[in-house]
């Protein structure tokens, strides 16, 4: 992929590892490997990646005018049939933003947040066993602006689940408009996971700023799951915290 050194260009960025990679034999992750490559073509960019010392995960970095929807699912489907074939679980890791020409090396980096658009639109397209986890970053990608912006990453080398966004920011949309304390926000977040999964800590902490009582702040965290059933189970579960919280 040509990207000129330090331009942005917007586009997906999907980490693929094994769940329980320390019960699969190498040749899985060799298969995986070509079973990746003959998905996507020339359509993205395959690196081999660690979450840890023990883990090892696949990146593909999409071409910005690949045809994503058509590659995503035949990647579903053909890990698909890798699963059932080894008795493994695979997690799919989806992000949207943008990517950079790294000046001092080859590696292009990334920096994005989760698109929760195409997960809705996977889940409702794609049958069965597609696991799609959203990185806990804001609830849309930032716009690039040009200053004020830096990457850090994890020992010299772009890595899945610790991908890292420092934007200016108007330091009046910091503060906190909901009256609860760190440990009530903490505790919604951790109960809207239950739900939403990494992306609920981003998602309590960008409404937080938004709502102006704490009633309002559940809604439109509630708003945020897809199912009614789900939704009204969170928001009734949070109603009898609430109650509880504003007892003296």
């Amino acid at each position: 992929m040509n990207i000129e050194s330090g331009t942005p260009v917007s586009t997906i960025v999907m980490t693929i590892d094994v769940v329980n990679e320390s019960d699969a034999p190498g040749r899985i992750l060799v298969d995986m490997q070509r079973i990746l490559i003959s998905a996507v073509g020339f359509s993205a960019e395959l690196q081999v990646v660690s979450s840890s010392r023990t883990k090892t995960a696949f990146q593909l970095i999409f071409k910005p005018d690949a045809e994503i929807m058509v590659l995503l699912q035949n990647i579903v489907a053909s890990l698909d049939k890798l699963e059932r074939k080894n008795n493994i679980e695979t997690r799919l890791l989806v992000h949207s933003g943008l990517v950079f020409s790294q000046q001092d090396s080859n590696k292009l980096v990334y920096v994005g947040s989760a698109l929760r658009t195409l997960q809705s639109c996977l889940q409702s397209a794609e049958p069965r066993k597609l696991r799609l986890v959203t990185q806990a970053f804001a609830r849309t990608s930032q716009p690039w602006t040009g200053a004020n912006f830096c990457i850090r990453k994890s020992h010299g080398q772009l890595m899945p689940f610790e991908f890292s966004q420092s934007l200016q920011k108007d330091k009046t949309t910091d503060k906190n408009s909901v009256s609860l304390s760190p440990a009530q926000l903490n505790e919604i977040g951790s109960r809207l996971a239950q739900y939403l999964g990494p992306l609920a800590t981003a998602l309590v902490a960008d409404f937080a700023r938004q709502s102006s009582t704490a009633l309002s702040l559940v809604r439109n965290l509630g708003g945020e799951i897809g199912d009614p059933k789900e939704r009204r189970r969170f928001e009734e579960d949070m109603q009898y915290f609430l109650d509880g919280w504003s007892k003296p």
